[in-house]
């Protein structure tokens, strides 16, 4: 599951990533303003990166982290923020997003926390190795209530290096993959090599104070609210 993390970029990053060839980007601003955030959670706005039918080079734009979406009969729309790699091309709700809204959420990192015994959790900052931008795989889809976009991570099972921490992470893509995950000719096929295959990034966990991210007993009781019990329920 990935819940909440941290987009602090440098704009220069994002071009050493291979995301964009260079900072002429017509809304630079906006994006930079976005890309100091040590902490995003359900429902912030963050920074992500699309394709343009008409274009090769990846546009950023402004989205917020997860969607309320109807599942279905009368029930209220419920808050997703990620989807399952292994059987998202298979949901109507997300297939048509991962055949035509495709996106990278580039992160600096994200977090997560361990149970140890007596029930005390610690938070963990889950980076590439070598502090480099991690780009995870996303898809949009329309907030049923604001109307707005909302993007949802998607996730797979943990690489061996944090499955201690927990069982699922974000599903990061290399240079290539970033490439393919953006374009609008990548064949069904190739999506779909793309959300079963082992995850190869290797990442490395920091433990962190608590204080680090400022609200310590939100942090640590979030997992358990309704929405987020739906959310890997259903997910």
């Amino acid at each position: 599951m990935c819940g909440r993390f941290a987009q602090l970029i440098e704009l220069e990053e994002l071009v050493d990533s291979g995301l964009i060839s260079d900072l002429s980007l017509t809304n630079i601003n906006e994006v930079n303003k976005y890309l100091s955030e040590k902490q995003i959670r359900p429902t912030q706005p963050c920074v992500v990166f699309t394709t343009e039918s008409s274009s090769k080079e990846a546009s950023a734009s402004i989205a917020r982290f997860g969607a309320k979406v109807k599942l279905g009969g009368n029930s209220s729309p419920k808050l997703l923020i990620n989807a399952r790699a292994e059987t998202a091309l298979d949901k109507p709700l997300f297939h048509k997003s991962l055949m035509t809204r495709r996106c990278i959420v580039p992160v600096s990192g994200y977090y997560e926390w361990s149970e140890l015994h007596g029930g005390k959790r610690v938070p963990y900052l889950i980076h590439p190795q070598g502090n480099q931008i991690a780009k995870l795989a996303g898809i949009l889809l329309r907030d049923a209530v604001s109307g707005g976009e909302g993007v949802l991570v998607i996730t797979t099972d943990a690489s061996q290096s944090v499955s201690h921490i927990h069982h699922r992470q974000p599903l990061h893509l290399s240079q290539q993959e970033t490439r393919m995950w953006l374009s609008r000719e990548t064949s069904t096929k190739d999506i779909s090599n793309m959300l079963i295959r082992s995850d190869q990034v290797k990442l490395h966990p920091t433990q962190i104070a608590s204080s680090y991210l400022g609200d310590r007993e939100v942090s640590l009781a979030e997992a358990s609210t309704s929405e987020y019990t739906e959310q890997l329920r259903l997910f």
